[in-house]
């Protein structure tokens, strides 16, 4: 299984590599990134996420689906208490730092390895750690980008949960209890978009990349402290708890591989959206994600990963 997560990370660093390139010789430019981004973050991960749940009804895979969201609550609550102890108030971009330690980049990073690796299957476990990743990304992620201060709303927390990643694995899940079967047609049509994923994530990544100046990064010490905390001591402390928990191997690993990948791009957004400093946000994003080709094998070799 090991060799296997190696091969994937290795085949998306070379499409990482063609992204690269596509922004540099202008075939895709900052507008076609932002459509791509939308594409992959509204169509084509959500459907990926709600054709995992086309499958026959069984009660053990939904019993250990919904204990699953409980270890991936746990997954976000652990890393909101160490952040408050590990990154200090008085820091600047505080708030940037914290958010980076606790929300992992599942989507980008998570779904292509994993679906890899386990197939629909995984997947289908997968999107108990997606949804709640969501959740509190969107209530406690951007209450921790403005301070609390009233700066959001119920309404507008509501609308941000309801994305459609979120709705399509509400659709999904609800398909699945109800033993609803997609025809033929659709069902290759719809798998054919979510099939897009890793290519269109990885491209975008390339991209991301390219965009970051990196005599900038080089010089700021604080960016590769923050990304040895995300990328090797979160993972190894939610590898601890993740280890000893009484559901299957196979489960165990697909969480941690959502662990131990990099920052979400959310963190951009957000801070893009909140008045933070995006550069410096975008710049921790484009670290992690370079560094986590080599952590993210190291980690699932560490604990044991196949």
């Amino acid at each position: 299984m090991f060799e296997l997560i190696l091969g994937q990370i290795a085949t998306m660093v070379i499409m990482i590599f063609v992204g690269v390139i596509c922004y540099k010789t202008r075939l895709i430019s900052d507008q076609g990134s932002k459509e791509l981004s939308g594409l992959l973050m509204k169509v084509i991960s959500p459907l990926i996420l709600f054709m995992s749940f086309q499958r026959e009804y069984e009660p053990e895979m939904l019993k250990t689906l919904l204990i699953l969201f409980l270890v991936a609550a746990g997954t976000c609550i652990v890393p909101i208490v160490l952040a408050h102890f590990l990154i200090p108030k008085s820091w600047k971009e505080y708030e940037i730092d914290r958010f980076s330690l606790t929300y992992a980049n599942a989507g980008c990073m998570a779904i292509p390895i994993v679906s890899h690796v386990f197939g629909q299957e995984g997947l289908f476990y997968l999107s108990a750690y997606t949804t709640v990743v969501s959740f509190f990304s969107f209530t406690h992620g951007i209450c921790l980008l403005t301070g609390g201060g009233g700066q959001i709303h119920a309404g507008q927390v509501f609308k941000n949960v309801c994305n459609p990643m979120i709705l399509c694995i509400m659709a999904g899940f609800l398909c699945f209890v109800c033993r609803i079967s997609l025809p033929e047609r659709l069902g290759d049509a719809l798998a054919g978009i979510g099939n897009m994923n890793t290519p269109v994530a990885m491209l975008l990544a390339g991209v991301t990349l390219a965009q970051t100046p990196f005599r900038e990064v080089l010089l700021n010490r604080r960016i590769y402290w923050i990304s040895f905390l995300k990328l090797l001591v979160i993972p190894a402390v939610l590898g601890t708890m993740i280890k000893f928990l009484p559901i299957p191997e196979d489960c165990k690993t697909i969480m941690m591989i959502a662990c131990s990948t990099p920052v979400a791009i959310a963190v951009v957004s957000f801070s893009l959206q909140y008045e933070k400093n995006a550069r410096y946000a975008s710049a921790l994003y484009a670290v992690m994600m370079i560094l986590s080709v080599v952590t993210i094998p190291a980690v699932c070799y560490v604990w044991g990963v196949g």
